[in-house]
């Protein structure tokens, strides 16, 4: 069966489509390129910075078929919002590399290329980017432009630089798009928590607990106590949504509330007085025996709460002490980070990691 010029032009731009699929898995993508939602073919080779350029073609199952110039400006637009362009290459060297990296069997690409209006004899420099800006380099291919004035945009073809064509043609399509820099990371919960407790308990100093500084409640105790602190105390419930929220990442950790077997009572190691108690069961614990940890594994309302276990277990930990001295502060922050080096060398559960 015989079939027209038409026909034949859509058979061998799917032919060429099937190649360029074919040729995109066989080469692969960046690692960058990986990570962005599928249809979209990322042309870098390497993972860029924030604000680099990236360059893409659309290979998506809805526009398999090319588009037009207009149609493909919009796609790049709504792909990319803000950024999203036709390829505008700034130098012939951006453009070198872009084409170079095209595979070797496919259509014409568009670029953000066209005349406003063109007059016989078509000439290089009726030609301008989408942007308005001029062409300031060439990679024109051979006998081009040609000398039509339908012929109003540019794509790009591998082997051979610029065409003009008709821009009602269809074609494939490079979008540029600069993505946007990276957010900055949020404080350290460590930081949040010193903050919030400083302002909230007039000038606390936290010591916090570190990755690797699990220790035994002798272990911790001694630590604190060795820097003129005591292991941290949670008073009320304000301060236990602040611990919890801003360290619940540690899960268990232990605090200053002391069993006193003598009177059935529990109290805080430097004699503060507050009698607030969130235990885990809902109820003071009928066997005392053992150490107070404060639990943020199953927060009930935002809240951690009290237990009991055996002081021979390995929890992190955070100290406090009251200071109104800034340059205390940050001495005192030295001194645990030396503190800390010292435990690894010697605590059973650093030792245990190593």
């Amino acid at each position: 069966m015989l079939i027209g010029m038409a026909e034949l032009r859509v058979l061998c731009l799917f032919i060429q489509l099937f190649l360029l699929e074919f040729s995109l898995k066989v080469f692969g993508q960046s690692e960058f390129c990986d990570q962005l939602p599928a249809p979209y073919l990322c042309l870098e080779q390497t993972p860029p910075t924030p604000g680099s350029e990236l360059y893409y073609v659309d290979r998506s199952s809805d526009s398999r078929m090319p588009k037009t110039h207009q149609a493909a400006q919009g796609s790049c637009g709504n792909m990319f919002p803000g950024t999203g362009n036709l390829f505008i290459p700034e130098t012939a060297a951006e453009n070198a590399a872009v084409r170079e990296q095209l595979p070797v069997f496919e259509p014409a690409f568009w670029i953000g290329m066209r005349a406003p209006s063109l007059s016989s004899p078509v000439m290089q420099d009726q030609f301008k980017w989408s942007d308005g800006s001029d062409v300031t380099f060439d990679n024109w291919a051979n006998n081009n432009p040609v000398d039509d004035i339908n012929k109003e945009c540019v794509v790009l073809v591998n082997a051979a630089g610029w065409k003009n064509v008709d821009c009602d043609d269809l074609n494939l399509y490079i979008c540029r798009f600069t993505p946007a820099p990276a957010p900055p990371p949020p404080p350290p919960p460590t930081e949040t928590l010193l903050r919030e407790l400083n302002n909230l308990l007039d000038n606390v100093i936290i010591f916090e607990a570190q990755p690797d500084s699990e220790l035994d409640y002798q272990e911790a105790h001694d630590f604190c106590k060795a820097r003129n602190a005591v292991l941290g105390k949670i008073l009320n419930v304000q301060e236990n949504k602040i611990v919890s929220n801003s360290l619940a990442s540690f899960g268990t950790m232990w605090i200053g509330l002391l069993n006193d077997l003598e009177n059935a009572k529990f109290k805080w190691k430097d004699g503060n007085k507050s009698a607030y108690r969130r235990w885990c069961s809902g109820q003071q614990p009928t066997n005392m025996a053992g150490c107070v940890v404060f639990r943020m594994d199953n927060l009930v309302n935002g809240q951690g709460c009290f237990d009991v276990v055996s002081c021979d277990m390995d929890f992190f930990f955070y100290c406090e002490r009251r200071s109104n001295d800034a340059d205390n502060f940050n001495s005192l922050t030295q001194i645990l980070r030396q503190g800390l080096e010292e435990i690894s060398q010697s605590c059973k559960s650093c030792r245990a990691a190593n």
